[in-house]
């Protein structure tokens, strides 16, 4: 804190006021916190759940000159998602959902989009996040990551990121071919089963430790409105050296 900055504040504490800086994402990239990963000079991105685009607008801020793939498959976040198109060169966009195979199936649309998911929502989750209790059922398309392999020709340097609540490993299980390319992933997992039938933050760990991941951290974290307990985890994981 520059020194005029400290006199204002301590005069201001008198009265119970405490000035904080506002931490844009502009300032954590100037700071050097996502240097990390800048290092790792990425040129895919494979956005998996991207909603209307949050982690898209956020990757390019932080990997400027990499390509980077969204996968969305409800038709009103998609069109949220195809408008940075305009403003994000490098973004191509698809309107699939992403698991395990080529198929066809319903997705409960959440009213709160970010919850939707394939699977259904057990009563922690709508105990924790009261918001989240309204769905319909929708039909969208899914299919596997690899089986966009020629068309989205990744690099040997590719970032995974998978938001597919509760479904992440139906996601990993369709992209052993792409996997294999793949440097970063940062993956959402959960503590508690918050989607019915949901593979845990254990069992996403070891199948990617056998893939040859090592665990890094957490890019963020969500808490229970409830009790502030750890519900979920955007978990990195980092391809071992060899």
């Amino acid at each position: 804190m520059k020194p005029l900055a400290r006199v204002i504040n301590y005069f201001l504490s008198l009265f119970g006021i405490h000035l904080t800086r506002n931490i844009t994402l502009k300032y954590r990239i100037e700071r050097g916190d996502y240097k990390w990963l800048q290092e790792r000079n990425i040129a895919t991105v494979l956005d998996i759940g991207a909603n209307t685009g949050q982690f898209a607008e956020m990757i390019h801020q932080i990997l400027p000159i990499a390509t980077i793939h969204s996968f969305e498959p409800l038709p009103e976040q998609f069109i949220g998602l195809q408008g940075l198109t305009k403003k994000i060169q490098l973004l191509q966009c698809y309107q699939f959902a992403v698991g395990s195979e080529n198929t066809e199936m319903e997705i409960n649309a959440n009213e709160f989009s970010a919850s939707s998911s394939l699977l259904p929502m057990t009563e922690l989750h709508t105990s924790s996040f009261p918001y989240t209790k309204n769905s319909t059922l929708q039909k969208i398309s899914l299919r596997t990551l690899d089986s966009f392999f020629d068309e989205i020709k990744p690099t040997k340097k590719t970032l995974l990121k998978i938001d597919v609540q509760g479904f992440e490993m139906e996601v990993l299980k369709g992209a052993d071919k792409i996997l294999d390319l793949v440097d970063v992933v940062i993956v959402e997992t959960s503590f508690k089963e918050l989607y019915k039938d949901q593979p845990l933050f254990p069992d996403i760990y070891n199948y990617l430790m056998k893939k040859q991941f090592i665990y890094n951290g957490n890019f963020e974290q969500i808490h229970s409105a409830s009790n502030g307990e750890v519900l979920q985890a955007d978990a990195i994981f980092i391809r071992k050296s060899l």
